[in-house]
């Protein structure tokens, strides 16, 4: 489902591993929360984390709204 929704969103031309839609697609059948560094402020035409969790509504956190929510300190 996420795939084929945002199927643009994978890299293809890179030598590492492309996991966004797979965290969603993972946190949208257990459950999780997504926890991201991205930002919502996407590079035109790319697609985020965050507008892939949206289209889901899968939750998704910054890490540092995840420290919080855990009483943690930096």
């Amino acid at each position: 489902m996420v795939l084929s929704d945002f199927g643009n969103s994978v890299k293809v031309n890179i030598r590492k591993f492309d996991a966004d839609p797979i965290l969603v697609a993972m946190s949208l059948e257990i459950g999780w929360t997504v926890v991201t560094r991205d930002g919502y402020g996407a590079l035109e035409g790319k697609i985020g984390v965050h507008q892939m969790c949206d289209r889901f509504n899968v939750r998704c956190i910054t890490e540092f709204e995840f420290l919080k929510e855990n009483g943690w300190k930096v």
